[in-house]
């Protein structure tokens, strides 16, 4: 609402405010671009107590490891894209009839501020077995902007944490501290999986495909500032990473339409420019792949999908998937934007991947969970 944006305006956040990290007491190297929060900021799982159900008893059966992405668009209280997002029924879907099949979940715009919908989300998932529960500092008015609202739930164990916030971001989002959500997790008794997820600069309506408006060019600096993240994490003593062994997984909503339209399926100056971004020359010595496209040889849309029909191979039978128009804004409904990626430094730990889009059958006032589709992947233990 208007009241909403002039009290967070008028809380007057400074763009670079730099503070420490969790690793030391030295302002952190190189950080352009952020703004670092100290991760004893981090909801973590101890935080709610509540009856919880053994890990062991819900994690997926065999040598696989369920991840989910996706932008579950809970936003604060009070904003709407049409005449309602149905927040409280959509996260209850959630939680009823998608959460539990997962072993780790990654949410993007799953905010705290001004709302228990996070604490709820919570509280249900250690109870499920999500032992591990993270999410990134929590905004206020006194910040000037909401949370950057993202999360982490996991049922393996999460040994390492940390946050990095990146600068203001324009338009809408410089409402909100959107950044980049590190977990260091446990999978095996040799192998550890380092997960980022992250939530880029928005642009309104459909993104320009070179990148080089103002919302690309803050994108730019954004990936920038993760790029040394990912470094700062992985090159690091006392993250024991080992090359053979560990997993590397960047996951989110990037903004990056690796298309250039719906009709012409070529892949997009931005999209090019991440990738180079992603996988220059750096002592972490990790390149990312894009798994989605490395398996399907295209890029599949995630946000404002058209209505499609396909049959199913394993039963024979028609499925319609209808369009999402009770979320997504009128200007993008349709443009078949690819938005949404997991990017791995190792493919051959990618058992199977799923593009989800999540339908919500039993519910009347809405067809789909999000105005985005899910990404998930079976990681091989």
């Amino acid at each position: 609402s208007a009241e909403l944006v002039d009290l967070m305006y008028d809380a007057n956040l400074k763009d670079s405010a730099e503070l420490t990290n969790n690793n030391s007491n030295k302002k952190a190297p190189n950080r352009t671009d952020t703004v670092v929060e100290p991760s004893n900021h981090l909801v973590k799982q101890d935080t709610i107590i509540v009856p919880k159900i053994s890990p062991s008893k819900t994690k997926s059966s065999g040598n696989e490891i369920k991840l989910l992405t996706l932008n579950i668009f809970m936003r604060p209280p009070l904003v709407k894209t049409n005449k309602s997002d149905y927040k409280d029924a959509r996260l209850q879907y959630f939680i009823d009839n998608y959460m539990i099949s997962y072993d780790i979940v990654c949410l993007q715009e799953m905010f705290q501020y001004g709302s228990s919908r996070h604490r709820k989300l919570i509280i249900a998932a250690k109870t499920a077995g999500f032992q591990y529960c993270l999410s990134c500092p929590s905004g206020g008015l006194l910040q000037g902007v909401a949370d950057g609202g993202i999360t982490i739930l996991s049922k393996y164990e999460i040994v390492e944490e940390d946050w990095w916030q990146y600068s203001r971001g324009n338009h809408a989002d410089s409402l909100v501290a959107k950044g980049a959500l590190f977990a260091r997790i446990k999978l095996t008794k040799s192998s550890q999986l380092f997960l980022f997820n992250t939530h880029l600069q928005a642009t309104p309506g459909i993104p320009d495909s070179s990148g080089d408006d103002v919302y690309g060019q803050k994108r730019e600096k954004q990936l920038n500032a993760l790029s040394v993240f990912i470094e700062e994490k992985i090159y690091n003593p006392t993250s024991y990473f080992n090359q053979s062994k560990d997993l590397v997984m960047l996951v989110g909503d990037f903004n990056i339409n690796a298309i250039n339209s719906k009709t012409d399926f070529t892949q997009s100056l931005e999209y090019d420019k991440m990738m180079k971004i992603l996988n220059r020359e750096s002592k972490a010595n990790v390149s990312f792949s894009d798994v989605f496209f490395s398996q399907l040889g295209y890029h599949p849309f995630t946000f404002g999908v058209e209505a499609t029909k396909f049959t199913d191979p394993q039963t024979g039978t028609s499925i319609e998937i209808p369009e999402e128009t009770t979320l997504t804004a009128r200007e993008v409904v349709g443009s078949c934007q690819s938005l949404d990626y997991i990017f791995t430094n190792n493919l051959k730990a990618i058992e199977s991947s799923q593009v989800l889009p999540l339908l919500t059958k039993d519910l009347k006032d809405c067809t789909h969970l999000s105005d985005h589709y899910g990404l998930s992947v079976a990681i091989r233990k």
